[in-house]
């Protein structure tokens, strides 16, 4: 498994997982200690809209600080649609051509643009987890995607 295709099996999980959300459950507690279901997929959508951002070489469409939430809420009235549009300018920016290949200034640093998309990857997936279990849902995710992140993570 590569970063790309990493990050395009986190959005599907994940995506499955906020097309199962219902509107009642948005204000439950979720295991982010400080968020409820709402605030973290805020998150994970200023996160995407961030990274889609620092991929393209381009001001963000939603400027938002490493593991805070945004400004404004980013779901509106279809939450499933805001997550697809999101992930997609994501996914479509870190297929740029030397997207994951450069240095990219990012708010935590310059880093590789792989590990950029390393860390968006496992914020989606492990966010996607936390939405799931706040929602009440149970959440299975690829061992394969599973296994990669983790020893992405131990790096």
């Amino acid at each position: 498994m590569d970063t790309l295709h990493a990050m395009q099996a986190a959005v599907g999980s994940t995506g499955e997982i906020v097309g199962g959300i219902e509107p009642d459950s948005m204000g439950r507690p979720s295991p982010c200690r400080d968020w409820d279901v709402r605030e973290v997929l805020n998150h994970m959508l200023g996160a995407l809209w961030l990274s889609a951002g620092l991929f393209a070489d381009e001001p963000p469409r939603v400027a938002v600080a490493p593991g805070a939430l945004p400004h404004d809420d980013l779901i509106g009235d279809d939450l499933p649609a805001a997550f697809k549009e999101a992930a997609e300018a994501a996914i479509t920016a870190a297929h740029l051509e030397g997207t994951l290949d450069r240095m990219i200034e990012t708010p935590a640093g310059t880093m590789p643009g792989a590990a950029l998309g390393g860390i968006i990857t496992l914020d989606v997936f492990v966010h996607g987890w936390d939405v799931a279990r706040g929602a009440g849902h149970d959440a299975s995710f690829d061992p394969a995607l599973a296994g990669y992140l983790l020893g992405f993570a131990e790096q």
